[in-house]
C-alpha cells in the first residue's frame, strides 16, 4: 500500500515539475540557473522513483485467497508427484 502511494505521489510530482519547467522555459525570456538547479534534479529523482515503483503486471492481478492458493499448490504437487 505504501509502494502504491509512493508511486502515485512521485508520478504527480514528476509530471507537475516537468510541465512547470517546460512551460517556464517556453514562456519566460530569461530563466535563472537556480530554477534549473532545482527542477532538473527533482525531475530526475522522481522520474527514477516513478520508473522503479511502477506496478508490475503480476501486482495488478487479482489477489487469490489463501484457500485458493493452497488448492493450487496441492494440485501442482500432485502433478509433480505423478
Amino acid at each position: 500500500m505504501l509502494k502504491k502511494w509512493l508511486y502515485k505521489f512521485s508520478s504527480v510530482v514528476f509530471a507537475l515539475t516537468l510541465v512547470t519547467y517546460v512551460l517556464t522555459l517556453i514562456t519566460v525570456s530569461y530563466v535563472g540557473v537556480y530554477l534549473t538547479y532545482v527542477a532538473v534534479p527533482v525531475i530526475i529523482i522522481f522520474g527514477v522513483l516513478t520508473y522503479f515503483l511502477a506496478p508490475k503486471e503480476v501486482d495488478s492481478m487479482v489477489q487469490k485467497t489463501p484457500n485458493k492458493r493452497i488448492l493450487e499448490i496441492d494440485a501442482r504437487l500432485k502433478e509433480l508427484g505423478d
